[in-house]
């Protein structure tokens, strides 16, 4: 069976994006923290994101406006969630983690068409650990774009067209901000009291969103 070769690019995109995953000076296993068990899911989300980027590369701006085009999709999906104000014992701020209208911003910029609303994907249980699993994959793949943009920017600050240049449309916050809001949200995951049918549910939507994402990358990154 064949493997992948990764850049050195996509190398420490890959290896960033897990270490960002372990919170700093944890004195519980790993293996125990709910948190860990949800990111081993999203992982295979992401193998065909970074299957995709390194492919085809994501550098121009045609294919990093598919790849924000995936983004859009998602976050179009977990918009209505990011309004819920039982959410917010997940993080305080969630109604300030809106990506949506700074998304299509970004794609109008690198005049890459935004994609029409046909029929928005809601998650199929809108229970509260149903939807909690929408926003993990939501929140993740937010790191793993801010991560895969500082690594773009790294690797041409100066761009060979000016087209290129438009790649900073997409202003992620700074790296610190990116890595707190990351870090508070799998902490209150770890920290949520759920029953066995809420751990289901919560693995359920989880499952369901790393799906839906899935979809977006086949039908987006070709």
């Amino acid at each position: 069976m064949s493997t992948v070769q990764y850049t050195c690019v996509e190398q420490s995109c890959l290896l960033q994006r897990r270490a960002a995953c372990e919170t700093e000076n944890d004195t519980v296993e790993k293996t125990a923290r709910r948190s860990w068990h949800l990111g081993r899911i999203v992982e295979g989300a992401y193998d065909a994101l970074d299957i995709q980027i390194e492919v085809n590369g994501v550098e121009s701006s045609r294919r990093y406006g598919a790849f924000l085009r995936v983004l859009y999709l998602l976050q179009r999906d977990l918009d209505v969630l990011y309004g819920r104000t039982d959410l917010r014992v997940l993080a305080a701020d969630l109604h300030q983690r809106r990506q949506l209208l700074k998304l299509e911003y970004a794609l109008r910029a690198l005049a890459v068409s935004v994609p029409a609303i046909k029929s928005q994907r809601l998650p199929s249980s809108t229970t509260w650990a149903s939807v909690t699993g929408w926003l993990f994959v939501g929140e993740a793949t937010n790191l793993y774009a801010a991560i895969l943009y500082r690594l773009i920017q790294r690797r041409r600050p100066r761009p060979r067209d000016e087209s290129c240049n438009l790649l900073q449309a997409y202003l992620f916050d700074a790296p610190e901000e990116v890595d707190r809001r990351w870090r508070s949200t799998i902490r209150a995951l770890d920290e949520a009291l759920l029953s066995q049918q809420e751990e289901k549910e919560l693995l359920c939507g989880t499952m369901e969103a790393v799906q839906q994402l899935r979809r977006y990358v086949e039908a987006e990154l070709k």
